[in-house]
């Protein structure tokens, strides 16, 4: 977790240094109440050594119209069906 510009800055700037985004594709933005919208993504990128895919979700949270929380969840882009071929 990050709180304030400054150690956002300093994660953006080490982000930035180590890996490059190769695709980063907003799904659907969907407003849950007058200052709090859900936005689905998926996420991919690349360092030297590895190579980076995920889903993602953001609920953002605004007050005077100035985001006032984002809280990021991840999820494993690769998905197991178990029970697909019953």
């Amino acid at each position: 977790m990050y709180q304030g510009l400054e150690e956002l800055q300093h994660w953006v700037a080490h982000q930035v240094s180590v890996q490059v985004v190769d695709l980063w594709e907003i799904e659907k933005i969907q407003q849950v109440s007058s200052d709090e919208y859900m936005v689905t993504w998926y996420f991919e990128a690349h360092t030297n050594e590895d190579r980076i895919a995920f889903d993602g979700l953001s609920a953002i949270n605004f007050r005077d119209g100035k985001i006032k929380r984002v809280a990021e969840y991840a999820s494993k882009h690769e998905h197991t069906r178990p029970y697909q071929d019953l």
